[in-house]
């Protein structure tokens, strides 16, 4: 189904199509992606699976220590598809409207775009002198069910916790960023 109807699977290439390309060039046919102990996901050819296991729990949890402060830790680099397989690589931060499609491809499987920074708030009264939407109000409206809206969200368990958490992640930290750019206006 995602080959058919998502946007970004003509362009980049999958994780699937990574790791078998990877396969392909060392030979060795193992390949394993392991939780390093700075909590980033590592593809290492023949690692020992017993070592460095995923996490396993039912609880949610996110830790955002003092080396993630900076812009750019969560960025999600991709690999386009090229020709003669070689691959260009991009990176798309957390305010970029392909963000959380490419993040969470089960959740938007037709790339439909998430939060930018040029959504506007509708006001029929004129009223309003500031209509710029933030990114907070973006999840309110999106974390409640709509008549006549997919409900695949409320129906992703763990992965839908995660959404919850990196959203709200991405809330405060752009609050966070904006209080250190802007401490002369404060």
């Amino acid at each position: 189904m995602l080959h058919k109807c998502n946007p970004f699977i003509p362009i980049y290439q999958t994780a699937k199509e990574r790791l078998e390309a990877a396969n392909i060039n060392t030979g060795d046919g193992v390949t394993y992606i392991v939780l390093n102990p700075q909590l980033q996901l590592i593809v290492e050819s023949g690692a020992d699976k017993r070592r460095c296991n995923l996490p396993t729990s039912n609880e949610v949890a996110m830790i955002i220590g003092d080396e993630y402060a900076e812009s750019g830790f969560r960025d999600i680099i991709l690999a386009s598809r090229g020709n003669n397989n070689e691959s260009r690589f991009f990176t798309i931060n957390a305010n970029h409207a392909s963000y959380m499609p490419l993040y969470y491809v089960l959740f938007f499987p037709k790339g439909k775009s998430g939060y930018h920074w040029g959504l506007q708030l509708v006001d029929n009264s004129g009223q309003r002198k500031n209509t710029c939407l933030v990114h907070r109000a973006f999840y309110h409206y999106r974390l409640h069910p709509r008549v006549g809206e997919s409900d695949i969200l409320f129906c992703g368990q763990q992965l839908w916790q995660q959404y919850l958490v990196d959203a709200w992640a991405v809330c405060h930290q752009n609050k966070l960023q904006w209080l250190r750019h802007h401490q002369a206006n404060i």
